[in-house]
């Protein structure tokens, strides 16, 4: 049975550490000082009522906090309408195993929000190194902007951007297939493409402008954290981008297209390391992409079917060229 030790607001031990909240900012690492605990820090089990104390059970207690105005939340206020985690250089998953899968990731954990119901769902590593704020279920959906049923989020750190050639570099002994995403800004199907290039083991993605923020809810979420796992990078400027991959890297560009003239999948060779480009369902790969490209191949349709969903035909391109050799 797990065990919780609860940092209450209007505690001796909430006086004896509150110089140290009010000297942070919301979106960095919590200090709070290894205090004695006192009679007002209870042990309690599941939903059975507080039996005690233990010291050796948390080196960072929860927080429970009275109120849903408290700035410490501040990652997680009205989220659906929020900007606020770009500019910040932070980004909010939802869910315990989301959660989880960051904190085992190169990504900072910065801090948890987590209904008083689902603190069972928290891995002890992760609850003894990162503040957890605890709520009301009905405070938590308050707080979010929307009903909110999954239980608890998690405030991290966006990574810096690395060098395109070396970042790239860094995937060719294992996998020499990558891809290139141009304009598409649904965040299901950039979650979905960055979820299927994590099963089949593509080297990475690069992400061109107008594609959806990778560390978006819905990305995370439709991903299954592949995010924090896969190489990816955002690319400013995708068609120069692709130039210097043929010209650093000797990278073969393949556009994705509809077009019957087009190489057909089926029988399409492989050929070295090759970045295979996609772009929106509404407008296809951009002019600019395009004229960057050095092969161009397609998926024959039948029944008079004009398309695939974006993340299905990148499953069916990182099945053919991820598994073929040569």
């Amino acid at each position: 049975m797990r065990g919780y030790v609860f940092h209450l607001e209007n505690s001796s031990l909430a006086s004896a550490s509150q110089a140290d909240y009010e000297g942070s900012i919301p979106f960095t690492r919590f200090h709070i000082p290894s205090t004695p605990f006192s009679s007002d820090c209870l042990l309690c089990r599941g939903n059975e009522s507080p039996v005690g104390i233990s010291r050796e059970r948390r080196d960072m207690p929860f927080v429970r906090l009275e109120s849903i105005d408290d700035p410490r939340l501040t990652p997680f206020r009205e989220l659906p309408s929020s900007r606020r985690e770009q500019r910040e250089g932070v980004f909010v998953a939802e869910g315990h195993w989301l959660v989880e899968r960051m904190w085992q990731s190169p990504h900072q954990v910065l801090s948890v929000l987590a209904a008083e119901d689902r603190l069972q769902d928290l891995a002890d590593d992760l609850v003894a190194s990162v503040p957890v704020y605890v709520l009301t279920a009905t405070q938590l959906s308050a707080v979010v902007g929307y009903p909110f049923h999954r239980g608890v989020l998690g405030c991290g750190q966006r990574l810096e951007t690395a060098g395109l050639i070396n970042y790239v570099s860094g995937s060719l002994d294992n996998q020499p297939v990558w891809l290139a995403l141009d304009g598409i800004a649904d965040p299901e199907n950039i979650g979905g493409i960055l979820r299927n290039a994590a099963a089949f083991g593509a080297g990475g993605v690069l992400l061109g402008r107008g594609c959806a923020d990778p560390y978006s809810r819905r990305v995370l979420r439709v991903s299954m954290g592949n995010v924090f796992k896969l190489r990816w990078l955002e690319s400013p400027d995708l068609a120069r981008d692709l130039r210097i991959l043929r010209q650093e890297l000797e990278f073969t560009s393949i556009a994705t297209v509809l077009d019957p003239a087009a190489e057909a999948l089926s029988t399409a060779a492989r050929l070295g390391r090759m970045v295979l480009i996609f772009g929106s369902e509404g407008h296809g790969i951009s002019a600019e992409v395009m004229a960057s490209c050095d092969r161009r191949i397609t998926i024959p349709m039948q029944l008079g079917t004009d398309s695939l969903n974006v993340a299905t035909a990148a499953a069916l391109f990182l099945y053919e060229f991820c598994n073929r050799r040569g």
